[in-house]
């Protein structure tokens, strides 16, 4: 990385395979139709290294990714950011950026947002990186997960990728309601359970974790069983979810949770806690 002019070079695995070779393809060329929008990386340059592996360059994103933050604070040290987090603030910037990935001609789907994916600048900014798995109508192919492997991070799959379903727009949504609950939580869904048991039990009770969503206090649960619903067609669409943002039922704050709760990560003057 070339911290002068803010460049990210990512290294691509040297695989051989010829799909292995199609998706880095697909990662290129995603980039670069991205056409640069604030939160999104902006393509400079791909090619190949003098040891014969290939690289593509981006514009580097300001911040910190989210699982990044949610350590240091777990550790007890100090992150300005998510002692002042407001969920509504960061579902509508995580929403935002893939709303514009949707609406380009033709659309683009990430299928990888995660607490590693999604970065968090000190000024509220939120980016979204890694398209190595993401999906264009504009390409020759389709990527489909088979049930048997995971190319996202297995604990923000949505139901549809762990059952090796078609995936697309509302599979972003899904992973998105998982974010935005892993910082209202201020932890990974449902840590204490193997990626294994958490692919069996999306396969198997995909509404598990809807259920949870529903149990977070006031707007923060409604919003979030919306977009953590188990049928991919019964999710609103990215910009659908930002309209609901602003309307009257997702705009109610409750109290501070009581003694024994999970300490929070958002804060309770704007935000629900759990």
């Amino acid at each position: 990385m070339n911290a002068d002019c803010q460049v990210y070079t990512k290294t691509l695995d040297q695989v051989g395979s010829l799909l292995h070779d199609r998706r880095q393809d697909a990662e290129i060329r995603l980039i670069r139709q991205l056409n640069w929008a604030p939160g999104l990386p902006e393509f400079i340059d791909h090619g190949f290294t003098p040891g014969g592996r290939r690289y593509v360059s981006y514009r580097r994103l300001p911040g910190k990714s989210l699982a990044e933050r949610l350590t240091s604070i777990n550790a007890e040290s100090s992150d300005v950011w998510l002692k002042t987090a407001d969920w509504r603030s960061f579902a509508t910037g995580l929403l935002g950026r893939i709303a514009h990935l949707h609406q380009q001609t033709p659309p683009i789907f990430h299928g990888d947002i995660s607490a590693n994916n999604v970065l968090l600048s000190d000024n509220g900014t939120v980016g979204l990186i890694d398209f190595g798995i993401s999906r264009s109508r504009a390409l020759p192919f389709v990527l489909r997960l088979p049930s048997q492997m995971s190319i996202a991070a297995p604990r923000y799959l949505s139901p549809e990728q762990a059952q090796g379903k078609f995936w697309a727009s509302a599979s972003d949504v899904y992973q998105c309601g998982l974010v935005v609950m892993t910082l209202i939580r201020g932890k990974p869904i449902n840590p204490t359970l193997t990626v294994k048991e958490m692919l069996e039990r999306l396969r198997n009770n995909p509404s598990r974790i809807q259920e949870q969503a529903a149990e977070i206090d006031g707007a923060a649960g409604r919003f979030l069983a919306r977009l953590l619903h188990p049928r991919p067609h019964q999710r609103p669409r990215a910009f659908e979810a930002l309209a609901m943002l602003e309307t009257k039922p997702y705009q109610t704050a409750v109290a501070p949770p009581s003694s024994g709760s999970a300490t929070p990560v958002v804060n309770a003057a704007s935000s629900e806690q759990r």
